[in-house]
């Protein structure tokens, strides 16, 4: 592997908060470190701010995808809360079916309803003609 003549050299006496990073992120050093000490150049200062860069990055993902399923389990479970008589163990394909069933039958009751509003409406026009009112 051939190191970049105009690259800095990695230098041991740099502080890591001139490289960016945080005094609190030691696993983000150890890795950083443990990737560079394995070079077998002496490495620049770009190469380890790329390496830290990348492990942000991916630290950044997991925790914002840790965070995506934490809250689409909250809601699985208010969803699930919402069902009538559903299994408090039930899994989440089952609670999404369940949920799906309770709405098709809550649509077909509201066309039963407005279909028999409808119905009495007309039979009520009848009554009032009828009587002339």
């Amino acid at each position: 592997m051939s190191a970049n003549l105009n690259a800095q050299a990695f230098v041991p006496d740099t502080s890591w908060s001139q490289m960016g990073l945080a005094a609190g992120s030691i696993s983000l050093k150890r890795k950083a470190t443990r990737e560079i000490e394995g070079l077998q150049v002496h490495a620049g200062v770009g190469i380890l701010n790329q390496v830290v860069a990348t492990q942000r990055r991916k630290e950044s993902h997991n925790a914002t995808e840790q965070k995506r399923r934490q809250r689409i389990n909250e809601k699985m479970k208010e969803l699930q809360l919402l069902l009538p008589g559903s299994d408090p163990n039930a899994d989440k394909a089952t609670v999404l079916n369940a949920a799906i069933d309770h709405i098709k039958r809550l649509q077909t009751d509201a066309e039963l309803l407005a279909s028999r509003k409808h119905q009495l409406e007309r039979a009520n026009q009848v009554s009032v003609f009828l009587r002339g009112d």
